[in-house]
């Protein structure tokens, strides 16, 4: 027996499970079985005596069956034979381990476990502090059960049998209890949550007894297992804060709860803000958390925090802050209107305050995230915060002069930074005791309980509007002088200030933190000048710091801060002196320290600097930087001034007004482009490295040259076409517009300009001309007004004017530009002028394409320019127009060729109505200056008092001829007859001169210089039309010209050639006319060679001239005679090259023309020396030619024109002769 009592836990195990699961009328067996069997063991039960609950607990779920109350008696005598904390030791494991038998064990406990109210009722029922443990895991286990009943009870239990002021459970197992039973409320049942604050907040009706209740018993070790739940694991850290928001309906509980958890929640969740599920669920607690509160939570931990850095983690607490400004939405009405004006008040008095503390050095990092904190609340506060004052009311109105902290602290009920410090350690040495206290009521404290009353908010009226602005604004400007005096600048006095270095005033590890304190003070500054009104003084102080650190530090995040803010507030016209920046000395200085930071070692700060300067530039005199920035460039005159301005220049490449505003160092830096080697190569290097578009260069040239100040008045010359013969032959008057300077400018810089602006774009080529051709000019920019003004410039189409147009049309007015003799010195206005051709030169020469209207606009103008130069009798401008004129008329050749063989392939596809337009105008171009271009030649080669330019014209027709070559009978013809017309006129010059009256000493030598030009130039043009193969008339064909020609005697023998140009004779090829005019051609050829024989004078002459005088004429007319036989003799022998037979019937018919009795010597014999045998002779002189060759060429010539005789090969006759 004693065996089987020893190990009847053993055997019992199959007879403990009956009671659960034996029928009903078995029940009664089992449990007689247990009376008589078991409880006579008493004692020695003690081994299966949890074996033995576990077996009758389910007979207790039930209260209302017929063996509930049998088992609760079996279990009270089950009870009695061990003692009471063993025997509860083992319901609480039951409880733990076996959720099933915990509504029964419940049901039991509620009915049998005794009220314990003392110490002696703890040791006597629960044991020891382990077996206290051991119930609280178990009261932890079952709350958190997922069935309702099962919460319900052990909530009931704790109401009934555990009452917290009774202080029977340690606090640390409190803290336990309070994990589980504070997450009873997420499951939004009222009937746990009526049970659940109950127990937490007591049986007493009164609000404020509950509330002091909690206080006392509860709401320290709800807190550490609020703060526990914070700091847990993450994949459950949204549970805390769902309690939180469902505490939050029972103010009794929520709002002492989150007063001492919030900043520990702000802790949590600075940590995981990137858990949106955790960020979201913290948005809706903090929505429905006090406004009043939240602020006033922030407003301590800043309060407390900062200046001193004594408490720890004094840095990571104003982080936290910062965290829950930026990180939660509080845009309520009341944080917003209220809260947040006091905050940013008392922030930026508390900044000020900080200067104050001798370790300010060693809190800079702190300062730095306070001035963080004001930025923060100054982005987020509404304007009409600052802009609208408060209506005054009933509540504490703060006022001008009242220590600002002092008033929050008042309004927040909060005592100084050193009482709060003394509460903190009385807080930390209670919550110590609590700590330490096990359970036990003799170590309970005797202290009265802390009277814990709901926040409300005091009546006081907000703080904003211009009060508020004041107060802020007041205290970042006073913190920034003193910032900036004692630790930015140097004082006067290096023994006042503080030191801080080897250095005197700045240590290496603080410096960023300075940096960072004075960029975000100024920042809040600038912010507060936007809602300051002119009530504010002018602060001197101010002035002077911000532009100390313009000036006189080295670091360069001091300077953008102190500039950049100075700049700022000058615009704003708020705080500072805006006339500051208009003394030269403090702009001379700022723009020193801001050269440096552009030198080539300072690269990641250019960008910056460039910035800077251009706020400098912006409030400062105007061209006072310029001016600054021009002296570096002259008088450093070192490669690296060039080199900072070419950064300045570069990276201001997206501001347009950047060529006007450095115009005069542009201008200095072009100028080494025609300056020595050395110079030049700068220059160069400077363009190459810094000048990404030519375009940008050109603004403050045009508008200089397009200057308001140059008035020109209009006035038209007009020029009489005495010299031509028109097809109509009507009059005509050619009407040349050009423009007089009405009073002096400023012609040196316009010439220097000119000049300036060819040696770029001979620089830059193509490309500086391609730039200017595609980039348009602004319709609504200051050029295109510029040119409307000044150029009277009316084109529809202004979208289309690029600056390549501009140019054009400015050097065009420039060309046109005459001086009226009283206020300029036409010597100026011609170099002006001569510096206009060659840039238009320039312009034509180098493009590889010129649009057409372009072209004709040059063309046209140079036209009238040279038939004004030379009906004025101005020489110095011609030979440079005629370059610019042959540029442009090989363009309009080109275009025109192009339209030609254009039109021919379409034509042999019959689609001629689907011509390029482009080139199409070309032609018309070609068709509308060629009488004004025929005109001028013949005036220029007409015209005595133009004789001087007579080389440079006919150079000028020797170099265009390929370019009118389809303007043979419209252009070149009239020319043609032009110079040999003037050929006739410069024989019977030099024959009377010579050979009639010699003794009347008039000039030869021009006359003579003149005749050999004209016969070079006939010799090109006479070749060219015979050895030119595409010599036409192509450009002409639908024309309505006037062809014009010389004025020609009536007897001329050109008048032949001159009937061919106005009745339109046919001929196969063009060189048929020049061939069938030969006969005249010789003749006026062969009254040159006569003209240069030597003269025949009589004794008389030789007598009256003398021999001296006979001699030198004699010898210098020799050399002129010498010269112009050889170039006749070169044309002859190139015209008999070219086509014998024609040359030799030419001379023939002259022969007989000349001596027309030779024809009748067959009849009649005539003495041979009454014959003129001059054609003869220098048909047998000409070079290659026989007598042999000669007589058979005149026998072809008879045979081809007797009819009937036989021909191998017939020739077309142009002339039939006599």
């Amino acid at each position: 027996v004693d065996q089987l009592a020893d190990d009847l836990a053993l055997w019992s195990t199959g007879l403990f499970p009956f009671v659960q699961y034996a029928a009903t009328h078995v029940k009664p067996q089992i449990l007689s079985i247990f009376e008589n069997y078991y409880f006579p063991l008493k004692g020695r039960l003690r081994t299966s005596i949890r074996g033995f609950i576990i077996a009758l607990s389910p007979a207790l779920e039930e209260e209302g069956s017929e063996y509930f109350d049998k088992v609760v008696e079996l279990v009270e005598k089950l009870s009695d034979t061990v003692e009471l904390p063993f025997f509860y030791s083992c319901i609480w494991l039951a409880m733990i381990s076996n959720p099933g038998l915990r509504p029964p064990l419940l049901n039991y406990l509620l009915r049998k476990l005794p009220k314990i109210a003392d110490r002696e009722d703890v040791a006597v029922v629960l044991g020891g502090k382990e077996n206290v443990s051991l119930m609280v895991r178990a009261f932890s286990t079952t709350l958190n059960d997922q069935q309702l009943l099962v919460q319900r009870g052990i909530l009931e239990l704790l109401v009934q049998n555990f009452v917290l002021k009774h202080r029977m459970i340690p606090h640390d197992d409190l803290v336990t209890l309070m994990k589980s039973a504070l997450g009873i409320v997420l499951r939004k049942d009222m009937s746990l949550n009526r049970r659940l604050y109950a127990w937490l907040l007591g049986t007493d009706g009164s609000t404020q007894a509950q509330i002091i209740y909690f206080n006392t018993f509860a709401e320290r070790a709800a807190t550490q297992a609020m703060r526990s739940m914070l700091h847990q694991e993450q994949t459950s850290l949204q549970r805390p804060y769902k309690m939180l928001i469902s505490l939050m309906d029972k103010p009794e509980v929520g709002q002492p709860l989150v007063n001492s958890i919030f900043m520990d929640s702000l802790f949590s969740l600075q940590k995981t803000q990137s858990n949106l599920e955790v960020m979201q669920s913290a948005n809706m607690w903090m929505d429905m958390m006090e406004p009043y509160l939240i602020c006033m939570k922030l407003f301590e931990c800043l309060d407390t925090n900062f200046p001193s850095n004594k408490l720890p983690h004094a840095l990571e607490k104003l982080k936290v802050v910062e965290f829950a400004l930026t990180a939660f939405k509080l845009t309520d009405d009341e944080i917003q209107h209220v809260h947040f004006p006091l905050l940013l008040a008392v922030l930026s008095k508390k900044l000020q305050i900080s200067l104050k503390s001798p370790s300010f050095t060693d809190i800079l990092s702190h300062v730095d995230e306070f001035i963080s904190l004001i930025l923060i609340l100054l982005e987020q506060l509404p304007e009409h915060i600052f802009l609208k004052d408060h209506t005054p009311g009933k509540g504490k109105q703060y006022e001008i002069g009242m220590n600002i902290v002092d008033y929050v602290r008042e309004y927040y009920g909060y005592q100084d930074v050193q009482q709060q410090t003394e509460v903190v350690t009385q807080n930390e040495e209670e919550t110590k005791e609590i700590i330490n206290d096990e359970g036990d009521l003799s170590s309970l404290s005797t202290k009265e309980p802390i009277q814990f009353q709901l926040q409300k908010r005091p009546k006081f009226e907000p703080l904003r509007g211009s009060v508020l602005v004041k107060e802020v604004a007041d205290n970042m400007i006073k913190f920034l002088i003193e910032f900036v005096d004692k630790y930015i600048v140097l004082p006067k006095d290096l023994l006042d200030g503080i030191d801080v270095g080897a250095e005197g005033k700045r240590l290496k590890h603080i410096e960023h933190h300075l940096e960072r304190v004075l960029l975000n003070t100024c920042k809040a500054i600038n912010c507060m000048a936007k809602y300051a009104d002119d009530a504010f003084e002018i602060n001197q102080s101010l002035t002077k710091a911000l532009l100390n650190c313009s000036q006189q530090v080295h670091a360069f995040g001091l300077v953008n801060a102190g500039l950049s803010t100075l700049v700022q507030l000058i615009k704003q016209r708020r705080f500072v002196d805006v006339s500051v920046l208009k003394d030269a000395t403090h702009v001379k200085k700022i723009m020193d320290k801001l050269w440096l930071f552009l030198s080539p070692a300072t690269q990641m700060l250019h960008m910056r600097t460039v910035e800077l300067i251009w706020l400098v530039v912006h409030v400062s005199v105007p061209h006072q930087v310029e001016t600054i920035i021009s002296n570096f460039l002259i008088h450093q005159d070192n490669t690296e001034s060039y080199e900072k301005f070419g950064i300045l220049w570069e990276l201001s490449e997206s501001i347009p007004e950047a060529s006007l505003k450095f115009s005069r160092p542009m201008m200095i830096v072009l100028d080494l482009l025609g300056g020595h080697a050395l110079k030049k190569r700068i220059g160069e290097s400077w363009i190459r490295s810094y000048l990404n578009s030519y375009v940008r260069l050109l603004e403050p040239f045009i508008l200089t040259l397009l200057d308001k100040k140059i008035i020109r008045q209009a006035t038209t010359k007009k020029v009489e076409w005495k010299q031509q013969v028109l097809k109509n032959q009507q009059p005509k008057t050619t009407d040349i517009a050009y423009f007089l300077y009405v009073k002096p400018f400023d012609t040196e810089i316009v010439d220097y300009l000119l000049t300036l602006l060819t040696q770029l774009f001979q620089f830059g080529g193509q490309n500086a001309l391609k730039d200017c051709k595609n980039h348009f000019i602004d319709p609504e920019g200051s050029i295109y007004n510029a040119v409307q003004a000044s150029l009277l410039y009316t084109d529809q189409n202004n979208d289309t004017l690029t600056f390549l147009d501009v140019l054009v049309l400015v050097c065009i007015r420039y060309l046109e530009g005459e001086s009226n003799n009283k206020h300029l010195l036409p010597s100026v206005i011609r170099s002006i002028q001569l510096h206009a051709i060659d840039f238009l030169y320039l312009i034509v020469s180098k493009l590889d394409y010129v649009d057409t209207q372009l072209i004709e606009k040059v063309q046209n103008s140079c036209l009238n320019k040279l038939l004004f130069c030379v009906t004025t009798e101005n020489f110095d401008l011609q030979q440079k127009l005629l370059h610019l004129l042959h540029s442009t008329l090989a363009i309009t050749s080109a275009n025109a060729y192009h339209a030609k063989e254009h039109q021919r392939k379409l034509s042999s596809e019959s689609e001629l109505n689907k011509g390029d337009g482009e080139t199409n105008e070309a032609i018309l171009v070609a068709q509308s200056y060629s009488d004004l271009f025929v005109k001028t030649v013949i005036d220029a080669l007409t015209l005595p008092k133009n004789r001087a330019m007579l080389t440079h014209w006919m150079d000028f027709l020797s170099a265009v001829l390929p370019y009118i070559k389809h303007g043979f009978q419209h252009m070149i013809v009239p020319i043609l007859i032009c110079i040999c017309h003037q050929t006739y006129l410069r024989c019977g010059t030099l024959h009377v001169a010579i050979h009639e009256k010699p003794d009347d000493c008039l000039p030869l030598e021009s006359a003579e210089r003149e005749t050999l030009v004209f016969l070079s130039g006939f010799e090109r043009i006479a070749m060219f039309c015979l050895t030119e193969k595409h010599v036409s008339d192509d450009w002409f064909l639908n024309s309505t010209c006037e062809m014009p020609i010389p004025q020609l005697s009536e007897n001329s023998g050109l008048s032949g050639f001159a009937q061919f140009v106005h009745e339109n004779q046919k001929y196969e090829k063009p060189r048929d006319v020049i061939l069938y005019q030969l006969p005249v051609i010789f003749h006026i050829l062969l009254d040159v060679w006569k003209v240069f024989r030597k003269p025949e004078w009589t004794a008389e002459t030789k007598k009256s001239l003398g021999n001296a005088k006979v001699e030198a004429i004699l010898f210098t007319f020799s050399c002129a005679a010498d010269q112009a036989k050889g170039r006749l003799e070169t044309i002859f022998e190139k015209l008999f090259r070219y086509s014998t037979v024609d040359f030799v019937e030419a001379f023939t018919e002259i022969f007989f023309i000349e001596n027309p009795l030779a024809l009748e010597l067959e009849q009649q014999q005539m003495d041979e020396k009454a014959f003129d045998y001059l054609p003869l002779d220098v048909l047998s002189v000409t070079p290659s030619s026989t007598p042999e060759h000669i007589v058979s060429i005149l026998l072809d010539s008879i045979r081809q024109r007797t009819p009937g005789t036989y021909q191998n090969r017939r020739r077309n006759i142009l002339r039939l002769g006599k």
